[in-house]
């Protein structure tokens, strides 16, 4: 059984600076992509991050009340069906960076593929977010 989130309203402004934090979670991802040896965990934690704050940033531009979570699939489903668009396939499966995968670096193998694909779904966030906000 999955527990109901707490939901919160934060003022519409803040929307922005969420964004921002957004914006530097997938630089950080990046840039620990390219170093020689990070743990593909971490990086595709910061990935996660990214896409999360991407949500968050567009709910609170919305001023709606914004789920306490990390579950990616339940900050979707705050959105009104016309800023639904065909997001990356899998998406939610980083869910489970936020959480428990973070502590479990090497436990399964995560490709420099899968690094890369994880990337540019949080850049697709990142942009479908900029388009909203700005």
């Amino acid at each position: 059984m999955v527990n109901k989130p707490k939901f919160q309203k934060f003022k519409k402004e803040s929307s922005v600076k969420t964004f921002k934090i957004a914006e530097s979670d997938l630089q950080a991802a990046k840039i620990l992509a390219s170093a020689p040896a990070c743990s593909p965990e971490i990086i595709v934690y910061h990935v996660q991050q990214s896409v999360e704050k991407s949500l968050k940033s567009v709910i609170v531009f919305l001023e709606k009340a914004v789920p306490l979570t990390h579950e990616i699939d339940l900050l979707v489903d705050q959105l009104p069906e016309e800023l639904i668009v065909d997001f990356p396939s899998g998406i939610n499966e980083l869910t489970q960076y936020a959480t428990l995968k973070r502590y479990t670096d090497g436990d399964e193998l995560i490709e420099k593929k899968d690094i890369l694909i994880s990337i540019d779904s949080g850049q697709f966030f990142l942009d479908w977010a900029r388009k909203i906000i700005f």
